[in-house]
């Protein structure tokens, strides 16, 4: 063998031998020596972890001479453990590029068929794609310890599966001959290790990629192995050379497999050499560059997709050149799918956080109440014995203080408070004070600050006048439809309408303008009513003459109690209007300044006014806060409007009426009603409060033309009065989404086992991002957040922490859990038809009026509610303030400006209002990193906000699907907590490069190590296996359980119970690993049922798909109720009885009650509904059960629930399940039996149709073969799942009896066709179709599929004697097939003429021949000549008889037998 070395120019050389070697280098100059110290400065990094500069090598030894003996002989890797360049480093780079080449050789070979018969390029597709993803990641191992992971992870552990799955199918043949207990002999283990190599060198053919080459033919030079080089290959000629390549590969690994081990031991002693040497120090660097490279991609990409929704609407306006029906497609699908649609980040993220904006300050509002309740309490305790003081006239006081304008009284007021109280009372008025200030410096009333015609103030002037006392008037029949005035409040309101004719006067008159027919008013009821109408038309007046009626008074109070309830506008119209219309979706409420005269005290009894001065505060903080909130998101739009930059250049004000026409003319649509009044600042008006009232919630906007497509963005729609039809079934319909609400808050929020799941799984979203609790300072965060989520949730707690909660809200980082906020907004929202409430309002108070049984649980109810946002709350906050630890420790020894670079990605992800900032010099940037740890926290945990884009909110309102909302973000903060990860490695400072290794290594170890690891340590210590538990999942799982991460707990030695844990409900990140765990799935499944790869690869691709779409289109959990009951015949999806067909009316009725009650039933309820039957659960069971009480210990399927197991479940989230082989075999018998029976009926129920004709009586009983076939074949291998979990064959029999079964046909493995009973004899005659019942056909099928087996790594085929013609012989050609003609009618192809002529000698004669010759039948028909020639002799293709393998087998069989 020659000798390779490393020229000093960097080439590699093969030489002959050593001494030729040594010649060569000998003569080349020594200047390029490397290791020369006159080199320069030397980069080294110190045991502390710091990377140093020295000028040169002897200071840098002396240096680390100087260091203390402990870290001298410490090695890299475990210095810098997470390090690029190190072990573990390379190995996670090493396994993820693995797992992505086995996907791209998979995929690639796949590609093979249609490249070759096609001259396509799949290949290529596949192969960039894999590179694309590998430098999306950063996949890109070096060195022995990345290759070896790599070459470990794509092609030992895929030939060792083989190579155990082979062994596993030999030896179970082995014990099905009765030869488990005879060991093997030296032939046989000879060739057991022959047949080992042979299938792991095709499993490494599989999943080979293009970039692999072979040890022996390109690294030794065995010219048969050499690889093909791909380069300026293409189409056909390149996938060939590709498919060689791979059987090369092959061919290679099957020859070195015994080496492999020696290679790997050898990578592991040669690493750390490799980490110390220059190469391996330059690491850093070069990460940071591909990192950079990768991240400008990212951005190239993201860049381009802005870069399209710009060209998309300006084409749409005509000034661009129109887009492809393809891109405007793929435009309008991805604006569905993110939440800010067509708008840009910045206006996007303004209206984002509207919301949290107005919870920060109701936030406050609710503190400063609290302290107020708890003062006037201590107020009322200090008081001397006998004081006429009591909370009602402390109340009655602070009302007066906080309305009274007279600076005079005001103080008297405040004086007369108790001191404590009074404090309180003074930050009530100032926080309202600070709102209303905000608001006179609002966008909306710089611009239309309306000074009244009369003369008078203008707006602006009455908001300063009325600091210090305004607080708005509130009623309860304004804002809620449920309010109802009582009888008393009625009587009162009609004294004053009988008492004050005026206003019963001007009652009645808007009535009779209004009655334009004159159907209400008739002359009669004027005439005896004592009323007279002067005029007509809206200049119509009613005088009444003398004391009005009771008909009249009541008339006068209806038609002013209708002008203000809720309940009264939504149902006429008015507040949605009888048509489908787009209204603002943020509605600036203008109105707030409307001057209004207060209200008589009667008439404001009867529309029930807030008197409470807590409450008024609370709602008057809430207006001004959203008004506050939304004028600054229509502002920043309005700024950029202005500046004509970025979504500002497509908001156009007209000129003129004929601009105006032209802007509609290019899809342009006016904000605002047409007629609305538009005006400027210090503009004189009529009425400034009108004008204000009728800007239609635009602010600022209203009279801009925009294009649709940001219109749509802008705008919701309201659904209007459609006919009693349609308004039915969407009544209907909304009812069916609260239903759905309602489920899922039962099975969520009132669920402890839930709730406590909830906080667990909410920590994994800390840990992706390296966010770790209970290491460092991350122990102190867990405090501070546990103190701030107690303060939010209870209103206690010091100043500084509700100042910290403030600012949290208002960034946006609180109050967004996804799966809550969905709930809510199914419960509330419905169709869309009616205002929000609570979700417990819609649970306990939605059927009637409220009562003190509901009012009391919906408190508890809304307490679980605020548990549940804690739970979120708290892993928020705490990564709120770990982020901002991180980035101030991160930017330690950057400048200024390299910090605020960074922190505001170079001037583009900050707002409007912090560009101002930058631009002046006035910088924070403690802020702004407060800002950037806020947008951090958005962007990698899941935020409702984010997720609820118009595809989500659309889907969400159909039957399907179960929390939508967090899958959809599991998929965004995935990316980018990648994508951020990336960025920072590009970053030009240190601390922030190490910052995304940080956050890349977690994220990586957090969705893939970690459940593995856990897996597998629990396989370790269980006594559980792995093949033991794929054999559970494989035929015992529910459909949850098939794609997740089951972890062994342990294993009765005694029973054969297994307890286990699903680890994916506890992972979230579990939805982003389930897709390829169900691939390698079916792949398996694939192998064991001999599919073609064709097959196989379409499997893992449907497979694939359905788990990815699964949350989304997944029955909901009451639709899957329904379903059970109305679709299923009283079974469930897992086959469960809800109710017996033969059950009475009654009987069904109450078990199908049952079954929906359990599906709305909350978690909270100590008994659970089971087809029909009322159980303790099994808290209550473990507590309370007895032997022989009313509660038993054992539940009905025997199991025994330990108190201290179960109270740690409800506790921890963690829920152990237990299953048992014998139990579960004998509920899955009676399931497969049942399929058995199904199968059957396929034929049975052709049987009596009086129109079957034959071919459809052949095919009925062809396809129920088939499915029995199938049925028997899932049989077969849940019996050998059985096995492998422990049970013996007489255990299996034993457990089988005792329920009524004996599967003996399925237990030989082969499969037995059912047979024609007399009773489908007897439908047939009665049918009057026995004679077309084809008795030959149907026992020439039977015969052709008695038999095939069942085993599942054996090939699905027909007997085994059968040869089909051209495997007959190989000394002649076949002859071609012949065609004829039965008597019947029937055409039948045979191989040969012999064949056909003995089948018709043996059929009976059951009529005269024909005139024609006797032979005639054995005649070929005339299309015979077409067919030999269309069809070559051999076996039919089974992929053209069917779908599936099993159908395929079942045909081919099938089609030999007769052919």
């Amino acid at each position: 063998m020659g000798v390779v070395v490393e020229a000093p120019d960097g080439r590699v050389i093969e030489f002959p031998d050593e001494a030729s070697a040594n010649e060569f280098l000998s003569s080349q100059p020594s200047r390029e020596e490397p290791e020369a110290p006159s080199s320069g400065p030397v980069v080294i990094e110190a045991p502390d972890g710091r990377v140093i500069e020295f000028p040169d090598e002897a200071s840098a030894n002396k240096f680390f001479s100087e260091q203390s003996s402990e870290d001298k002989g410490l090695p890299i890797p475990f210095k810098n453990t997470f390090e690029e360049g190190s072990f573990l480093r390379e190995a996670v780079e090493g396994f993820n590029s693995g797992v992505i080449g086995i996907g791209e050789g998979v995929l690639g070979t796949a590609a093979l068929f249609p490249d070759v018969i096609l001259d396509t390029n799949l290949g290529d597709i596949v192969a960039d794609g894999a590179d694309a993803l590998r430098d999306l990641i950063g996949a890109d191992p070096e060195g022995l310890a990345g290759e070896g992971a790599r070459i470990i992870t794509q092609y030992v552990a895929p030939a060792g599966k083989a190579a155990k799955l082979r062994r596993q199918k030999v030896m179970r043949d082995r014990e099905k001959a009765g030869l488990k207990n005879v060991p093997l002999t030296a032939t046989e283990k000879t060739n057991l290790a022959f047949q080992e190599v042979g299938v792991a060198g095709l499993a490494d053919v599989v999943v080979s990629s293009d970039d692999d080459k072979t040890i022996l033919g390109d690294w030794v030079g065995v010219g048969l192995l050499e690889t093909t080089d791909l380069m300026g290959l293409d189409g056909r000629a390149k996938a060939l050379a590709r498919a060689g390549n791979k059987l090369k590969i092959g061919a290679d690994s099957t020859l070195v497999a015994a080496g492999v081990q020696k290679a790997l031991t050898k990578a592991g002693t040669s690493l750390g050499e490799f980490n110390k040497s220059t190469k391996g120090q330059s690491i850093n660097q070069k990460i940071s560059t591909r990192a950079e490279r990768a991240r400008k991609a990212l951005e190239n990409v993201t860049n381009k997709i802005k870069e399209r929704d710009f060209i998309r609407l300006n084409a749409r306006s005509g000034s661009a050149e129109e887009l492809s029906s393809s891109q405007k497609y793929f435009q309008d699908v991805l604006s569905a799918l993110r939440y800010r649609g067509y708008l840009p980040t910045e206006v996007a993220t303004k209206r984002l956080k509207i919301d949290n904006v107005i919870a920060s300050e109701v936030k406050v509002a609710q503190k400063n109440i609290a302290d107020l309740d708890y003062s006037i309490k201590e107020a009322i305790k200090g008081l001397p014995e006998g004081s006429a003081l009591d909370d009602v006239k402390i109340i009655n006081r602070l009302e007066r203080y906080l309305t009274e304008t007279d600076a005079t009284k005001k103080a008297q007021l405040f004086s007369s408070l108790p001191a404590k109280v009074g404090t309180k009372a003074k930050a009530m008025r100032t926080h309202v004070d600070s709102l209303s200030k905000k608001i006179q410096n609002s966008n909306f009333i710089k611009e239309k600050d309306f000074t009244p015609v009369s003369g008078g103030q203008s707006v602006k002037s009455i908001i300063e006048d009325n600091l210090g006392s305004y607080l708005r008037r509130t009623y309860k029949a304004v804002e809620d439809a449920k309010y109802k005035p009582s009888d008393v409040d009625i009587k009162k309101a009609n004294n004053y309408f009988r008492k004050n004719i005026t206003a019963t006067e001007s009652q009645l008159t808007e009535l009779v303008r209004r009655d334009i027919l004159s159907e209400e008013f008739t002359d009669d009821f004027l005439k005896n009513n004592g009323i007279d109408v002067l005029g007509t038309g809206k200049d119509a007046k009613v005088k009444i003459r003398g004391k009005p009626s009771d008909v009249v008074v009541n008339k006068a109070r209806e038609n002013f109690y209708s002008k203000y309830s809720l309940r009264s506008r939504q149902g006429s119209g008015d507040y949605f209007g009888y048509t489908t219309q787009q209204v603002a979706d943020k509605k600036l409420d203008a109105g707030l300044f409307k001057g209004r005269k207060p209200l008589p005290k009667d008439l404001a009894r009867l529309l029930g006014q807030v008197t409470d001065p807590k409450e008024a505060y609370l709602s008057t903080v809430a207006d001004l806060a959203q008004f506050s909130a939304i004028d600054d998101y229509f502002g920043t739009i309005k700024t950029l409007a202005n500046n004509n930059s970025g979504v500002g250049k497509f908001f156009k004000r007209p000129a003129s009426d004929f601009e105006a026409e032209e802007l509609v003319k290019r899809g342009y649509v006016r904000i605002g009603a047409d007629g609305g009044t538009t005006g400027s600042k210090g503009k004189k008006v009529k009425n400034a409060g009108d004008v204000l009232s009728d800007n239609g919630g635009w602010g600022t906007l209203e009279g801009f033309y925009v294009p649709r497509k940001i219109y749509n963005n802008l705008t919701k729609t309201t659904l209007g009065d459609s006919g009693a039809v349609v308004n039915g079934l969407r009544s209907m319909w909304g009812g069916m989404l609260r239903l759905k609400g309602i489920s899922q808050y039962s099975k969520t929020v009132l669920s402890p086992i839930t709730q406590a799941r909830n906080f667990v799984t909410a920590s994994m979203f800390a840990l992706a991002n390296g966010n770790i609790p209970i290491y460092g300072r991350g122990q102190n965060y867990l405090k501070d957040a546990s103190q701030a989520v107690f303060a939010d949730m209870f209103n206690k707690g010091s100043d500084a922490v509700f100042k910290d909660l403030y600012e949290a809200q208002r960034r946006g980082v609180l109050g967004t859990s996804a799966e809550l906020r969905e709930i809510q907004d199914n419960l509330s929202k419905g169709m869309g038809m009616k205002p929000t409430t609570t979700g417990s309002d819609v649970l306990l108070g939605g059927l009637g009026e409220k009562t003190k049984a509901t009012l009391e649980a919906g408190f508890q109810t809304k307490f679980f509610e605020k548990i549940y946002q804690g739970s979120d709350d708290y892993w928020k906050y705490f990564s709120y303030n770990v982020e901002q630890a991180k980035l101030k420790r991160a930017l330690e020894g950057a400048t200024d400006q390299q910090k605020i670079k960074y922190l505001t990605r170079n001037g583009s992800d900050v707002s409007l209002e912090s560009q101002a900032l930058l631009r002046k010099g006035d910088v924070d940037i403690d802020e702004l990193i407060k800002d950037r740890a806020a947008q951090l926290v958005i962007d990698t945990v899941p935020n409702y906000n984010k997720g609820a884009s118009d595809f989500i909110k659309t889907v969400r309102k159909l039957p399907v699907g179960n929390f939508i909302t967090f899958p959809a973000e599991m998929f965004r903060t995935g990316f980018n907590i990648v994508k951020q990860g990336l960025e920072d490695m590009a970053s030009d400072i240190p601390g922030v490069q190490a910052r995304g290794r940080q956050r890349l290594t977690a994220f990586t170890a957090t969705t893939t190590m970690v459940p593995v690891a856990t897996q597998e340590f629990w396989y370790g210590v269980s006594g559980v296996d792995r093949e033991e538990m794929d054999a559970y999942q494989r035929s015992f799982a529910a459909p949850w359980e098939k794609g997740s991460v089951l972890i062994p707990l342990s294993k009765d030695p005694e029973t054969g119970k297994i307890t286990y844990m699903n680890f994916s409900t506890f992972s979230p990140y579990d939805v982003l690993s389930r897709f390829a765990t169900r691939a390698f799935n079916e792949a398996d499944d694939a192998i064991k049922e001999g599919a073609d790869p064709g097959t196989a690869v379409s499997n893992v691709a449907i497979g694939t798909l359905a788990e990815f779409f699964d949350p989304f289109i997944a029955e909901s959990i009451i639709t899957e109720a329904a379903t059970d009951i109305l679709f299923r015949e009283g079974r469930s999806s897992t086959g469960a009885e809800v109710y017996n067909q033969e059950d009475n009316i009654g009987t069904k009725a109450l078990k199908i009650t049952m079954h929906v009650g359990e599906a709305l039933m909350p978690n909270l309820v100590p008994v659970n509904f089971s087809s029909g039957d009322v159980e303790a659960s099994r808290l209550v069971r473990s507590l309370l059960g007895t032997e022989d009480g009313i509660i038993t210990k054992t539940d009905k399927m025997g199991r025994e629930y330990s108190p201290l197991l179960e109270v740690g479940r409800q506790i921890s989230g963690i829920s152990p399940q237990e299953f048992d082989p014998k139990r579960a075999m004998g509920y899955a018998a009676r399931r497969l039996e049942g399929r058995q029976t199904d199968a059957k009926r396929m034929f049975n129920k052709v049987t009596d149709n009086e129109n079957a004709s034959t071919a459809q009586l052949n095919k009925a009983f062809e396809n129920a073969q088939i499915a029995k076939y199938k049925v028997d074949r899932e049989y077969y291998q849940m019996i050998e799942d059985l096995q492998t979990m422990g049970l013996s064959s007489k255990d299996i029999t034993r457990e089988l009896k005792k329920v009524g079964i004996n599967p003996k046909d399925v237990r030989r493995g082969k499969f037995v066709p059912f047979k024609v009973s007399p009773q489908n004899i007897k439908k047939m005659r009665n049918a009057g179709i026995l004679d077309k019942f084809d008795r030959g056909f149907v026992s020439e099928l039977s015969k052709s599929m008695r038999g095939m087996t069942l085993v599942p790594d054996d090939e699905p085929t027909g007997r085994m004697d059968y040869e089909s013609p051209g495997e007959k012989t190989s000394a002649a050609p076949a002859e071609p097939p012949v065609v004829v003609q039965a008597p019947d009618g029937r055409v039948i192809e045979f191989p040969t003429m012999e064949a056909a002529n003995n089948y018709f000698a043996s059929q009976p004669r059951v009529a005269p021949p024909a005139p024609a010759p006797a032979a005639a039948p054995r005649v070929p028909m005339p299309s015979i000549n077409t067919i030999t020639t269309a069809r070559a002799p051999g076996p039919v293709n089974p992929a053209l008889l069917g779908d599936n393998p099993v159908d395929q087998a079942a045909n081919a069989a099938i089609a030999n037998r007769l052919g």
